[in-house]
């Protein structure tokens, strides 16, 4: 759950430093990188988890969603960059 969240404010970070003209698009995309994250952070094995509370299950399904939302906006800006 904190490496998705950690991966989700660093994809947000570089965004904000792009958009402040500090860094160009394609520094901030590592295909490497994100390749290695996508194979830790997508898989989702709740059911080997059914021991903990319903809160933190939801906080981990909506950790795993926001990970997946802001991998797929890096992923169209990699494919953009690297097309």
């Amino acid at each position: 759950m904190t490496t998705r969240l950690i991966r989700a404010m660093a994809w947000l970070l570089a965004v904000r430093a792009v958009e402040a003209g500090e860094i160009p698009w394609d520094e901030a995309v590592d295909i490497d990188d994100l390749m290695v994250d996508l194979r830790v952070c997508t898989v989702n094995p709740h059911e080997e988890y059914g021991f903990l509370s319903p809160g933190l299950l939801d906080l981990m399904g909506r950790a795993h969603s926001l990970y997946m939302r802001t991998a797929r906006m890096e992923l169209q800006v990699a494919a953009r960059c690297n097309g």
